[in-house]
């Protein structure tokens, strides 16, 4: 897979910046509880790129969430969000891992009980790595992690504005507009 890191992060920087929107936190309207899903993630011509699940669980009060996808490039997303959901969804705790020839290898934590971030950045392997760790306020309505999550929870034929945080390696906050655009049904068994 060529590498198309800066088409992504012009893409992903494109998606996710929504000038003069206000956002808030978004009410639990079917709250989360046990999955397990496998995944195959496709181009657009419908060739198999990656593979992966989606396991998640209630724990502590929290419900916790981890995807992980292994692309046929031998490149790796690990991805792991803790969150609470009463009355409205708030994060509670982020983790991101990726490495190989798909991504610029990373690492991203962060938790709102230390209120604390920390980043290591390499956009290659020849190049030089970037840290970073202080503080970060969590906004209320911050949601790395959870698009699926939320684009369920919105009552049919509305969107909502969120925010998530970015790092290069320092945090920013962009907000986010998400829309579902429409449903599939799914078959299973006979």
């Amino acid at each position: 897979m060529p590498k198309r890191k800066g088409l992504l992060a012009v893409v992903l920087v494109g998606l996710l910046w929504a000038a003069g929107v206000g956002a808030a936190p978004q009410r639990v309207r079917l709250p989360e509880g046990n999955a397990h899903g496998f995944l195959i993630v496709r181009t657009l011509a419908g060739e198999a790129i990656a593979y992966g699940e989606l396991v998640q669980k209630p724990t502590r009060g929290l419900i916790t969430s981890r995807l992980l996808l292994h692309f046929n490039d031998g490149s790796l997303y690990d991805e792991t969000v803790a969150f609470s959901q009463k009355d409205v969804f708030r994060l509670e705790r982020y983790q991101l891992a990726q490495r190989g020839p798909s991504f610029p290898q990373a690492t991203i934590a962060f938790d709102r009980k230390s209120g604390q971030y920390r980043v290591r950045q390499q956009d290659t392997k020849d190049s030089e790595a970037k840290t970073a760790r202080g503080p970060l306020g969590l906004p209320p309505d911050l949601y790395n992690g959870m698009a699926t999550t939320l684009m369920k929870n919105l009552p049919r034929g509305t969107g909502a504005t969120v925010q998530m945080a970015a790092f290069t390696p320092e945090p920013r906050l962009l907000k986010m507009e998400v829309t579902p655009e429409g449903e599939e049904k799914v078959r299973l068994g006979k």
